[in-house]
Parts: C-alpha cells; structure tokens; sequence
C-alpha cells in the first residue's frame, strides 16, 4: 500500500522502500482516469480536511480551486495570531544557561537566544485532521470539505504548481527537490555542535546548530497543536513575480473533495 506519513513526489518513501515517481504517478492517474473519485476513497490514505471562508469553499468543492501559500505568508500570519516569530526557521530555544570551556575562554548562551536556519522558499498547501478544535475550525473560516484519496490530489497539485513555478535545484546534486506531505508534528528542535560556519558562532571555531530539523516541525504551543495540521510542500527557486506575498493559484478536479452539508 502506498505510504503516507510522508510522500514525496519523485519518489514516494513506504517503510525505508523507494517507489519511483512514474510508476506512483500513473497509478494515481489512472485512478482518476477510471473514475473512481466516488467508490476509492483512498485505503491507507490518511483522513484529512481543508477548511477555508465560505467563498473559497464553493470555489474548491465546484471548480477545484486551491491556493498554496507562500512559507513568509505563515511566518506573518501567525506571528500576528499567537506572536510566533520562529515561523520561518527551525528554531531551537535555550531556557538554560549554558557554559563551555575551550580551557581558556568561557562563553555563555543567553537565555533567550534562537538559532534561526532559513528555510527554502516553499509553496504550502494546509489541510488539518479530525482532531482539529473548533475554535480553530471557525478561525480558518469555518467551512470544511474532505479530501476522498491524498495521493490523487497531492499528484495533481505538483502536476498544476509546475507549470506556473521552477522546483528548487540542489546545487550539491543538481537535482530537483522532492516536494513532501505529511503531519506536522510539534516540538522543539534541539541544539549540537557543528562546523558550519553559517551557523550561530558560539565560541572560536565552536558553533551551534539545530538537530533534527524539519519543515513539518512547529513549536508546541496549544494554539497550534489545535489545528492538527497537514502540509504538502512545494519547494521552489523563487516566489511568482518574487513575491512573498502572491499566492499560488491552481485548479484541481473537484471530484477530488467531498463537501460537508455541514456548512
């Protein structure tokens, strides 16, 4: 069965086991080709919404509209919503003081110091889970519809992104960066000790780094662990019109979601 706490597309990760992306990307084609929107929901698939305002509802549920965000439209939204600033960065924070000696210099982390790694520029696509709270529901605009098979939809999403925006190239492998979906998880990234000098210097020749990082990684903070988010992550070399604040617009088939009589 195929895999779903992550996926990327280019290759599809099942239990350590690599598929290849042609022979993932025909099996979901042909699912949708043979019409079975309405009798496959998706077995092993995870169960997972989106909920948007009333208009984009209809727009998605009739027309297949998705919008994917760029990663700094997150960073401004929720440090205005809950005065997050780590957004952004894989963040790894220090309550504790902290000595080291290299036997002559002593040096100490501030308590309120953050090791901030830029991500890459990256398109979202949230969706959330049942678990999901109410409060959280109506904040996103309280109008939700199902998605019937994950990997359908996250094919054709990367189908559609493509012809409007250029995948992020690896510079060490000239290859492509394989877009992800999967959970979000909420914790803290912890600190080592590293020799990138791109990183936070913490004594001579000593600098400090994140250890396991990850862009499905979000600080433990109730407001977020709420939304039992999901996210499918584009990553790209640069925003449309080098925009940060221009959104992604594509159209999916429709019969991809289920609406909720609900709304």
């Amino acid at each position: 069965m195929w895999g779903y706490n992550e996926v990327g597309l280019g290759f599809l990760v099942v239990n350590t086991s690599l598929i290849y992306f042609d022979l993932y990307y025909y099996a979901a084609v042909k699912i949708m080709i043979d019409g079975y929107f309405e009798s496959f929901p998706g077995v092993d698939n995870p169960v997972i919404f989106r909920t948007t305002c009333g208009y984009a509802y209809a727009q998605s549920v009739d027309e297949g509209s998705l919008w994917l965000r760029p990663l700094d439209y997150f960073e401004k939204l929720e440090k205005e919503s809950v005065g997050d600033k780590s957004e952004p960065y894989n963040v790894a924070p220090s309550r504790m003081k902290v000595h080291l000696s290299d036997g002559k210099v002593w040096n100490k982390l501030d308590d309120n110091l953050f090791i901030k790694i830029p991500k890459l520029k990256q398109y979202i696509a949230c969706f959330h889970g049942p678990a999901i709270s109410d409060k959280q529901r109506e904040n996103f605009g309280g109008c939700t519809f199902s998605i019937k098979n994950v990997n359908c939809l996250i094919t054709e999403i990367y189908r559609e992104c493509i012809k409007q925006v250029n995948p992020f190239i690896d510079s060490s492998t000239n290859q492509s960066r394989n877009p992800r979906f999967g959970k979000v998880f909420y914790q803290y990234v912890g600190i080592n000790f590293t020799r990138n000098v791109e990183a936070f210097q913490f004594s001579t020749g000593i600098y400090l780094g994140y250890h396991l990082q990850d862009d499905f990684r979000k600080d433990p903070l109730p407001e977020f662990i709420d939304q039992d988010e999901y996210r499918f992550i584009v990553y790209v070399d640069n925003y449309i019109s080098d925009d940060p604040e221009v959104p992604l617009k594509i159209n999916v088939d429709p019969r991809n979601f289920y609406g909720c009589h609900e709304n």
